[in-house]
């Protein structure tokens, strides 16, 4: 049953901080509010808000961002178009009543953990976004990491109990779900959606027609879990610009793209891009200067280790190259393998999938 809002959204003098940022700063709000509601970059958000704000269409994005907000707490809007009025005419007191709301119910997801130091990255193109970040990763024993994976199993427990989105914890799986790890091949659904075609048993996809989209995610059926895997993604032709291949953690309500929807995107997605020598998460370059195509097309193998009770952690291999291993955020992860097409022309197919434990 859906619940009101505690906040009202002419709240103004409630937290006079946060309605001042809201009106002097509403990009900037907009994008504090985002990465709390789903983990999506500040910086691309507020960036993206401002843009579209020139033209007067910053209303959509904020729109959606409110109806996951909503669908998130199970928030009542009345009518059901109000989420359009809203944003369109009450934009900086919406997100004022949205920080508030954010501000006492919401933990931002933190990055992935590495077991490797690592140098500043170079500058990322991602889509239309230039981002460069300096990362800083630390490690935990072994009684911290105990306690972490406690600490993570009892708030999956209130997030369901309340009907928020959580990560799949392969730990809680039945005896038939433990044996299920999906089918290994892309959803060919998406082929009526988009100018790509599928062969190979659904295990080649390539950007065969012209589209107005700038890049194209396709996702596998595969729902990696419970112990140690491989594959290996085969980029048959890049076309001398970038792609993305790596995977998804699997939500309770399906993958997140993040809020551009490219891999690479959310806080739960990790993608290597060749073209660059790049590992994307978060729409930032958390592993930089890393191996790169010698020409259009290679192989990147990723090793995946997913324990049902400790985080887990995955590496990519860059023709025959490893480079550092990266530690997932959770424990029991599901592991879904996608790629992210970003150039008419380009082709990959999925091979060689081995659970190797």
């Amino acid at each position: 049953m859906s619940k009101e809002w505690n906040e009202s959204i002419f709240g103004c003098f409630d937290d006079c901080g946060i309605c001042l940022c809201g009106w002097c700063c509403t990009p900037c709000l907009f994008g504090k509010n985002a990465e709390k509601i789903d983990g999506s970059s500040c910086c691309a958000c507020c960036f993206g808000y401002w843009l579209l704000g020139s033209c007067f269409l910053c209303w959509v994005p904020h729109m959606m961002k409110r109806q996951t907000l909503r669908q998130k707490y199970n928030l009542r809007e009345d009518p059901s178009y109000g989420d359009c009025l809203t944003t369109c005419c009450c934009g900086p007191c919406a997100l004022c009543q949205e920080a508030r709301f954010l501000q006492n119910h919401v933990e931002v997801l933190p990055p992935a953990v590495s077991n490797q130091d690592t140098t500043k990255p170079e500058a990322q193109v991602v889509g239309v976004m230039m981002i460069t970040q300096q990362h800083n990763y630390i490690l935990v024993d072994e009684s911290q990491a105990a306690s972490s994976h406690s600490t993570s199993c009892a708030t999956m427990a209130d997030k369901r109990a309340v009907g928020e989105p959580y990560l799949v914890d392969s730990s809680t799986f039945s005896s038939e779900t433990a044996n299920n790890f999906g089918e290994f091949c892309f959803d060919s659904a998406r082929a009526t959606k988009s100018g790509i075609a599928f062969s190979n048993n659904d295990c080649t996809v390539e950007w065969t027609k012209p589209y107005e989209a700038s890049w194209i995610p396709i996702q596998t059926k595969s729902k990696l879990h419970s112990g140690k895997w491989s594959l290996k993604f085969h980029v048959e032709e890049m076309k001398s610009a970038q792609i993305g291949v790596g995977f998804l953690l699997d939500w309770s309500i399906g993958p997140d793209w993040g809020f551009f929807g490219y891999l690479g995107a959310s806080s739960t997605a990790w993608s290597y891009d060749p073209s660059t020598g790049d590992i994307v998460s978060r729409t930032d370059s958390i592993q930089g200067n890393l191996p790169k195509f010698n020409g259009n097309s290679g192989v990147i193998e990723l090793e995946l280790d997913l324990p049902q009770t400790d985080k887990g952690s995955f590496t990519f291999i860059i023709d025959g190259v490893r480079t550092p291993t990266i530690q997932l955020p959770n424990s029991g992860a599901v592991a879904i393998p996608a790629v992210c097409l970003l150039s008419h022309g380009q082709k990959v197919t999925i091979k060689d999938l081995k659970q190797t434990n």
